[in-house]
Order: C-alpha cells, then structure tokens, then sequence
C-alpha cells in the first residue's frame, strides 16, 4: 500500500522501456489483486478516511494522466492501487510524499537526466 517511509514516490525509466514496464505492472497487479482489487483479500486499507481523502485529492489532479486504477472509496478506505503516466512536476502527487498505493512514472532520456531530476528535488 505503499505507507511506509521507504516506498517509492516514482520511477524514472528510459523512455523506451516504459510502456513494457508499465504492461508489467499492470500484468502483476491483476495477477497478485485480481480484477477488482477492492474485493481482494490480500488487498489492505489506508489507515484511515483522511488519508484515503488525501491521496484521491492527489488523483483529481492527475486525472488524465492515470492509466491503471484510480478508484478510490473513502468510507472503505479504499485505494486501486495506481500508476499515473508523466504527472506533472508541479501537481501535489509529485510534490508531497505520496503514503499509499499510487506509482507516478516518469521517462527519461538518459542517466545523466535522470540524476538532473533527482538532483532537482
């Protein structure tokens, strides 16, 4: 669910490998969640309402960018677990340390790009 302080807050992946890993992720994700994930009994909850409200007020943001998941239920305390496709550098998810089961992903020309992105947070 990624509430931990060591989750990843993005990948950085050359542009060419991208789509392949995000086919991957969305392979395994149905694969260890099943089709509806909410449902899945090896699928936790996010600690509480708040910070299920938190995370899908990340994803209003980033709606068009998402391409896997997004369905969030507050009372249930629900999040699909999600990846989202180039957020912007600006946008809260891309600001603010994420605590949940959200997977911003980011292309990348080079190493050398990837070191100047880093280096720039």
């Amino acid at each position: 669910m990624g509430q931990t302080c060591v989750a990843p807050d993005y990948i950085l992946v050359e542009k060419q490998l991208k789509e392949p890993l995000i086919d991957m992720l969305r392979q395994k994700i149905k694969q260890w969640f099943t089709e509806d994930p909410q449902k899945s009994t090896s699928y936790s909850r996010i600690i509480n309402e708040r910070h299920t409200a938190r995370l899908q007020s990340y994803l209003d943001e980033v709606r068009n960018n998402i391409v896997l998941g997004g369905k969030a239920d507050i009372k249930d305390r629900f999040l699909e677990p999600t990846i989202v496709d180039e957020p912007s550098p600006r946008s809260k998810l891309m600001q603010e340390e994420i605590f949940g089961p959200i997977l911003p992903i980011i292309g990348v020309d080079s190493v050398q790009e990837a070191v100047k992105f880093v280096n720039s947070r």
